[in-house]
């Protein structure tokens, strides 16, 4: 094994290390809403990157494994503890109500909770059926366990890799809001809005640095309502010079891993999957607080007096995610 190699290994041994107070954390209280910042914090993992660390080192999103726990954990508690009634087990296991239970729990299972408590002969009996779901007969200690974390080969690893690792000092921006999330035509808009107003400060187009701030991952939140702030780098004015909706904030100073991009927008979600689902997991780094970045590239001009990419429809783009050194806990 290379060097390279066991560095990689060691990450992805330390990021498990990491979430395995998170899986006892959400096992302990899954009869409650578990909120993503109270799982990032048991990790010490940032909440902005926690749902990516978390798919990319187990193979689901929280949410999902949240659901699937409280599922196994109810049908569990159905087949051995029979004195409960089905509302009390959906209570014990963190939903709403009994209907909302069941209807969850049959398309989990392929049956309604009543059903696996029927006696018939084993092959055919509900409880039957529950054994084909997971291929073998259940017990407390398969129900109670969490399936395995995902494996990610080291080949894939190697063919994700930062174009450089940069460092920065605190630096200045001026931003606006894309009042339709990351849909790409209110995206643009809040592109021509920061470009006009630059120019109106005397920032030629060509002395513009434009970065964006990504703020949620489309994943799991709907594309409209992700949050996008369109900025341009390295401006320092008064904020009284500074009017809504014009904002102003700062990329903060740090080490960031840089990955340039140059494809079409419908290609970037996978892009940035595998910086988190296989590049992160090896690389001996966590995501800081700081939200993704991109980093704009593109050559822009004016055409009607609004802003054109010429690489169009092709964007180019450094992703810039703020890292530090994975610690052990």
């Amino acid at each position: 094994m290379t060097a390279q190699q066991d560095k990689s290994q060691q990450s992805l041994i330390t990021y498990r290390q990491r979430l395995e107070p998170v899986f006892s954390f959400i096992n302990k209280n899954l009869n409650r809403t578990i909120l993503l910042s109270e799982a990032a914090e048991v990790g010490h993992f940032s909440k902005y990157h926690f749902h990516r660390i978390f798919s990319a080192v187990t193979g689901e999103s929280l949410n999902d494994y949240i659901n699937r726990c409280r599922l196994e954990r109810a049908a569990n508690m159905l087949l051995f503890r029979p004195q409960f009634s089905v509302t009390h087990v959906a209570l014990c296991c963190g939903f709403s109500s009994s209907a909302n239970f069941s209807r969850a729990f049959k398309n989990h299972f392929g049956v309604k909770p009543t059903g696996i408590r029927k006696q018939i002969d084993n092959n055919e009996s509900k409880k039957g059926r529950l054994n084909r779901h997971y291929g073998h007969h259940l017990s407390q200690e398969m129900l109670d366990a969490r399936r395995p974390l995902a494996k990610h080969e080291l080949s894939s690893h190697q063919k994700v890799q930062p174009g450089k690792i940069i460092q920065i000092k605190e630096t200045p921006v001026v931003y606006i809001r894309s009042q339709k999330g990351y849909e790409l035509s209110s995206i643009m808009e809040a592109w021509n809005k920061i470009t006009h107003w630059g120019i109106s400060k005397g920032i030629e187009l060509k002395s513009q640095e434009g970065i964006s701030f990504c703020r949620d991952n489309p994943l799991f939140t709907p594309i409209h309502l992700c949050r996008y702030d369109a900025a341009i780098f390295q401006v320092d004015i008064p904020d009284d010079e500074i009017p809504l909706p014009f904002k102003k904030d700062i990329v903060p100073a740090g080490n960031y891993a840089v990955f340039p991009f140059r494809g079409t927008p419908d290609k970037a979600n996978e892009f940035y999957s595998k910086i988190f689902s296989v590049w992160l997991p090896h690389s001996g780094y966590e995501p800081c607080e700081a939200p993704l970045m991109e980093k704009q590239l593109n050559t822009v001009e004016m055409r009607d007096n609004k802003i054109a990419l010429t690489d169009s429809p092709n964007i180019v783009i450094e992703a810039w995610l703020q890292v530090k050194p994975l610690k052990r806990f």
